[in-house]
Order: structure tokens, then C-alpha cells, then sequence
């Protein structure tokens, strides 16, 4: 649905104000051609400047990594947890899957001081 979960709008603020104060938002609203949350949030965001978080490709590659072996794990746990065995090559994967994740967290432990 969205591509980046950091725009999803998923909290609500409530606004307290008086009668005439009310009727002159959505005065302003109208005159702007916005619905009263569209202005409201364009009135108290003006300036507003979000930061965009950029994380070094190292950081990305990191965690394509990881993705990747979580996907190739998934079958193999599902399996499992439905009670089959794993046949030969399953379990060669399975291997070759976990010296992958020792790979991974020898670099981690060479990168933390």
C-alpha cells in the first residue's frame, strides 16, 4: 500500500476551541480549498523540514543480507514447525544458511570496538 511506512498517518491529535473560533478555521479552510484537518496540518507544519534518514551502503547491504537469509530460512522453520523432517538438501541449506549467519556475525564483531 505505501512504500514508505515513515508517511502512513496513523495518529489522531484532538483540538479544543470555541464556537467562533471553529467557525473561523473552517472559514479558512474553505478559503484555502482544504478540508479543516488538511489546513490544520498545513498550518502548524509550515517550516517544517523532516530529516531523511540515509544509511550508508554498508548498513544497506547489512540488512539485504540478513532479509535474504530470513527468506531462506522461512520454508525450512515452516516445515518444522508443521511437524516434517527435512530431507538432505534441506539440511544443506539449512548448513550453508548458518555459516552465511557466522559470516555475518564474525564481520559484526570485527566492526564494534
Amino acid at each position: 500500500m505505501y512504500s514508505n511506512k515513515a508517511l502512513v498517518k496513523k495518529f489522531d491529535l484532538r483540538l479544543r476551541c470555541t464556537a467562533i473560533e471553529n467557525r473561523y478555521i473552517e472559514a479558512c479552510a474553505r478559503k484555502a480549498g482544504l478540508t479543516v484537518p488538511l489546513y490544520l496540518r498545513q498550518q502548524a507544519l509550515q517550516g517544517f523540514v523532516p530529516k531523511e534518514k540515509i544509511l550508508p551502503a554498508e548498513v544497506l547491504a547489512f540488512r539485504g543480507a540478513l532479509l535474504h537469509l530470513a527468506g531462506e530460512l522461512y520454508p525450512l522453520v515452516r516445515k518444522r514447525l508443521d511437524g516434517d523432517e527435512l530431507n538432505a538438501l534441506e539440511r544443506a541449506e539449512l548448513k550453508r544458511t548458518r555459516e552465511a549467519i557466522d559470516a555475518i556475525l564474525s564481520q559484526i564483531k570485527k566492526l564494534l570496538p
